[in-house]
């Protein structure tokens, strides 16, 4: 599987693994946990493991909110694109700034 490549070839640029992480967030199988997590705590890129982190909630979190009867965190987007990043609860780009600007 290319992804699984170019994951775990750290002599790429951290972005190349960070987009592969987020690719297999987005792919959301089960059998890429053990990956994700493997990822996340050899990749020595704070970019990739934060995605790892990322992607294996986008993973779980629907499995889990089955199990729980909770809902889900994670919103379907009007535009039929995936992203491991859950939305912000917010639109407003100066609250976001300020959650974020201190």
């Amino acid at each position: 599987m290319l992804m699984l490549f170019l994951l775990n070839d750290f002599s790429l640029h951290p972005i190349v693994r960070h987009e592969a992480t987020e690719a297999l967030g987005a792919i959301g199988l089960e059998s890429n946990i053990s990956l994700l997590k493997e990822s996340l705590d050899s990749d020595p890129a704070q970019e990739v493991w934060e995605t790892c982190e990322l992607a294996l909630f986008r993973i779980q979190e629907p499995k889990n909110v089955g199990e729980n009867n909770q809902s889900s965190t994670i919103e379907a987007s009007p535009f039929l694109s995936v992203d491991p990043a859950a939305p912000a609860s917010c639109s407003s780009v100066n609250v976001t700034k300020g959650n974020h600007i201190k």
